[in-house]
């Protein structure tokens, strides 16, 4: 379980950058090693980007400084603000980035892709991963623990426009608080 947060929080602090990429839409497959996998979608548009994932939806709103948490099935809703000096600027690294290196071109599920090792830094250690950026998109398409224990990959890319209302809070959806502290995106440099 400890590894499935890894590669989602690493889906936040690695994948798709708001305002530099092309809108678009792909399912998302996160595998671990010895675990069932979990599929999801994700959708981006402007600053704005949609995941789905494990029963949950995301909505990151960079234009309104604000991320929603959706509970369908409860019809609920959280709502956490990012704060201004915590939002990524886009085009830039990740603070938690320390290393890069371009390994080649590669292919991934028909899209071409440069594949990069990354390393980065969390509170307590170093890791290492592989990254490939798609070439049209602009953003990763696929992450690897550089041992293999976890794979996230996108699939089924659909590059275009996306239904706005995929990033607004659905109506009568009932608003709760849960006390929680603003939620902190990756500082960039």
């Amino acid at each position: 379980m400890k590894k499935e947060i890894l590669c989602l929080v690493i889906l936040f602090l690695f994948l798709a950058v708001p305002g530099l990429a092309k809108d678009f839409s792909a399912d998302v497959e996160n595998r671990v090693k010895g675990g069932q996998p979990m599929t999801g979608k994700v959708f981006l548009s402007g600053e704005k980007v949609r995941t789905e994932m494990a029963g949950m939806v995301s909505i990151t709103r960079l234009d309104k400084k604000v991320v929603w948490i959706l509970m369908p099935e409860q019809k609920m809703y959280m709502e956490q603000p990012l704060k201004p000096e915590d939002l990524a600027k886009a085009g830039e690294k990740s603070a938690a980035e320390i290393g890069r290196k371009y390994l080649g071109e590669e292919r991934v599920d028909g899209r071409a892709a440069k594949k990069y090792k990354v390393t980065y830094k969390t509170d307590k250690e170093e890791n290492s991963m592989y990254q490939w950026i798609d070439n049209e998109l602009q953003v990763p398409v696929k992450l690897e623990s550089v041992d293999g224990d976890w794979t996230l990959l996108y699939k089924n890319v659909k590059v275009g426009a996306q239904r706005a209302d995929l990033f607004e809070v659905p109506s009568g959806y009932q608003k709760v608080s849960m006390g929680m502290p603003p939620i902190k995106m990756p500082k960039f440099k």
